[in-house]
Formats: structure tokens, C-alpha cells, sequence
């Protein structure tokens, strides 16, 4: 998850409506002259399964993403995880 906010410290975002997925082999057509800039400054991680860490981190940056990692749901068949 850190690539994805490195290249939005550095880097435009460009949704579907301007820059389109194609399914073909092509040239990167970025430009930074379009998109949008995500305003992304800053970043860290938060101690996993702590819902204190995370309520300090939503106070202290006001927005949060939040990754699992997927291998524990191997066998996951429905409700809320």
C-alpha cells in the first residue's frame, strides 16, 4: 500500500474518465498537465488490530485507508468480517 501513496505524493491521479483502461499492450499516456492532484502529504502505518491506534490515526490525519490481508480469508463464506 505504501507504492500507492508514494506515487501519489509524486504523481496526478487520473480516474477512468480521462485516462480509460484498455485490455491491449500500449505506451503510457500520462500527463501532468491533467487529473487530480490527490493532495497526499503524508502517511503511516497504524498497530494492527488496535481500534485505538486507528481512532488516534483518523484524529491526527482526518482520512484513513484501511488494507487486510486476504490470506486469512481463505475460508470465508459470508457475514461480516
Amino acid at each position: 500500500m505504501f507504492q500507492a501513496f508514494d506515487y501519489l505524493q509524486k504523481f496526478k491521479l487520473e480516474p477512468l474518465s480521462i485516462y480509460p483502461y484498455e485490455n491491449k499492450d500500449s505506451v503510457c499516456r500520462y500527463q501532468d498537465t491533467i487529473g487530480i492532484d490527490t493532495g497526499t502529504q503524508r502517511y503511516a502505518s497504524v498497530k494492527p488490530m488496535s481500534a485505538k491506534a486507528l481512532e488516534t490515526a483518523i484524529a491526527n490525519f482526518g482520512v484513513v485507508s484501511v488494507g487486510i490481508d486476504a490470506r486469512n480469508l481463505i475460508d470465508y463464506q459470508s457475514g461480516i468480517v
